[in-house]
């Protein structure tokens, strides 16, 4: 469905097809106003299980290329479309906007394993001048995620990233407390 309302997707590789592997090299993955280029290689080898690697560079990225780009991994219903097999992705993207949030890069390398999602990387730089970082595991996904992030926030003034968080969570106690308390120490 998220794909359908984008006004551009379009996908262009040279394709390597064989029983037990498809590989796409010298990719381009067009999906509205995001243009990727990478690799994607999807195995089903025997007595092993399946996985898919993709590795992708791209470049300016909103709320609709995101929606898009997920709905390749997740369902409308929340489902996982690579249940079945083992995923691993190295992804960078910038600048990404979505819900008036935006940051000048994205940088992103994931495992999934049977329900398991290790982040081994989760770089958001330039987000109202704080930059993101983030390694953790969640299991259950995307089902009942629970698990443990360890992540850091770094910026010479965080104020900034205070008040778009507060104004996106209005009813936030703590990002409300945050937020004056910042205001309060210029």
């Amino acid at each position: 469905e998220a794909i359908r309302r984008l006004p551009a997707a379009g996908f262009k590789a040279k394709v390597d097809l064989s029983e037990n592997r498809q590989s796409f090299s010298d990719l381009e993955l067009i999906l509205g106003k995001a243009k990727f280029s990478g690799s994607i290689d999807s195995s089903q080898p025997d007595g092993a299980r399946p996985s898919v690697l993709m590795q992708l560079t791209g470049g300016e990225m909103d709320l609709d290329g995101l929606a898009a780009f997920a709905s390749i991994f997740i369902s409308d219903k929340g489902a996982n479309r690579f249940s079945d097999r083992d995923l691993d992705f190295q992804i960078k993207a910038g600048p990404v906007s979505a819900l008036g949030l935006s940051a000048d890069t994205v940088d992103t390398a994931l495992r999934l394993r049977e329900g398991l999602l290790e982040i081994d990387r989760l770089s958001i730089g330039g987000l109202a001048g704080a930059s993101i970082s983030a390694t953790g595991r969640i299991k259950d996904f995307p089902q009942s995620p629970t698990g443990k992030l360890n992540a850091s926030i770094v910026a010479v003034d965080l104020k900034p990233l205070i008040d778009v968080a507060a104004e996106h969570s209005p009813d936030n106690a703590v990002l409300k407390g945050l937020a004056s308390r910042a205001a309060a120490y210029p």
